[in-house]
């Protein structure tokens, strides 16, 4: 088996891409996993896990380096404790202070477990487990993350009667002062899914989940832990339990594959929601108030100084369109600053750039933060018309 990543930012690629990096056996099912940064380095530390339908549980850690796309496994003087019996997978989990913390976990077909571990990648071998303060009830497959210095857990599945359940317990661990704080029940029953902090000020997204009818959900639980309250967020399309999620934490969450409802899915979605007004220097038009997947759009032209107005209209015309800008690239630049604001960039020449190869290059810089070039005729044309610098060496553009 091996891990699998969907490179969306990044500008060259579009879709999902398998790595090479192979793991040693199937046990990578129910993981815990969290980024951790050991000597500089960030890694993706995963903990436990099982084969799918198995009965025993591993208590492994390794971490993989996604630049490398390299697996390295820990010595069995470091593995979780939690699974001292072999039947115990992983429940919550979240990383504070550059420590991942589990929080209970489900001993395979008998009952969900109350203990809270703290995980050190810094610590010496054989030291880098601590047990925590127990959570106030047993706790499995739990959605759970980090606000400030407070780890937040919302709706967790149990073990009972023979089958796994939803429930609506919630609390709070402050992994400082090794303490447990009551919040605000969320408001529906859910488990098997995960918990996002996401927008500022920060809240607590729960995503979906579930397996007793009605779930699994598409609902998304939203948490203020300012207000000690709930709301709804915007719901996802397919409704689904046991899927990987993941955010910026600011204006983007993606989510993919899990059961819905009960057979696997491949789908991937995407929740974007851009807010604010741009502060470029371009020509500015009216924004409208944004919600989710909208769009800022930023046409770069070179077009002996007349705005492409027929563009702009047909561009702002298309839906989730919010904001549409001139920039006039005869007699200047854009700075990486002024292009950043925008989450799409269209550029074209019909005269030529104020300086092709620094319009290429910041072009290019713009791509490898995440946003969209889209470029139009005379780019490719050469002297003096086209585009020049890193957009055309760098392999941005997809013509030579």
């Amino acid at each position: 088996m091996t891990p699998t990543i969907f490179p969306w930012p990044e500008p060259k690629a579009t879709a999902w891409t398998t790595k090479s990096a192979t793991y040693t056996d199937n046990s990578v099912n129910n993981m815990a996993c969290g980024v951790l940064n050991l000597s500089g380095t960030d890694y993706i530390y995963c903990v436990g896990g099982s084969a799918a339908g198995a009965t025993t549980a591993t208590a492994r850690v390794f971490y993989y380096d996604p630049v490398a796309d390299s697996l390295t496994y820990l010595t069995a003087g470091d593995d979780w404790p939690g699974d001292a019996s072999g039947t115990i997978l992983p429940g919550g989990f979240a990383v504070h202070g550059n420590k991942l913390y589990i929080l209970g976990g489900f001993d395979i077909l008998v009952a969900s477990t109350n203990q809270i571990w703290e995980f050190d990648p810094t610590a010496a071998v054989g030291s880098k487990w601590t047990q925590k303060v127990n959570t106030p009830m047993g706790v499995m497959y739990a959605p759970t993350c980090t606000i400030g210095n407070i780890i937040y857990l919302a709706g967790a599945s149990d073990f009972s009667g023979g089958l796994v359940i939803d429930t609506t317990n919630s609390f709070s661990f402050d992994p400082i002062a090794n303490t447990i704080g009551t919040i605000a029940l969320i408001p529906r029953a859910t488990g098997e899914t995960r918990a996002l902090t996401f927008k500022n000020p920060p809240q607590m997204w729960v995503m979906g989940g579930g397996r007793v009818a009605p779930n699994p959900s598409n609902e998304v639980d939203v948490y203020d832990p300012v207000s000690d309250s709930w709301s709804l967020g915007p719901a996802f399309t397919t409704a689904r339990r046991n899927f990987a999620t993941d955010t910026n934490g600011t204006d983007h969450i993606w989510l993919a594959g899990g059961y819905a409802p009960t057979s696997p899915t491949d789908s991937t979605e995407v929740f974007c929601q851009q807010g604010g007004s741009p502060t470029p220097t371009p020509t500015a038009t009216p924004t409208a108030t944004a919600g989710p997947c909208t769009f800022q759009v930023l046409i770069v032209s070179s077009d002996v100084g007349v705005p492409p107005a027929v563009l702009h209209d047909q561009i702002a015309a298309e839906p989730g369109v919010t904001t549409v800008d001139y920039f006039d690239a005869e007699f200047a630049t854009p700075t990486l600053a002024q292009l950043q604001p925008y989450n799409i960039v269209v550029a074209f020449s019909n005269s030529t750039y104020s300086d092709p190869i620094a319009m290429g290059n910041v072009l290019a810089d713009y791509a490898d933060g995440g946003g969209v070039v889209v470029a139009f005729n005379f780019d490719w044309y050469g002297p003096p018309f086209g585009l020049a610098g890193r957009w055309m060496t760098g392999g941005y553009t997809p013509f030579n």
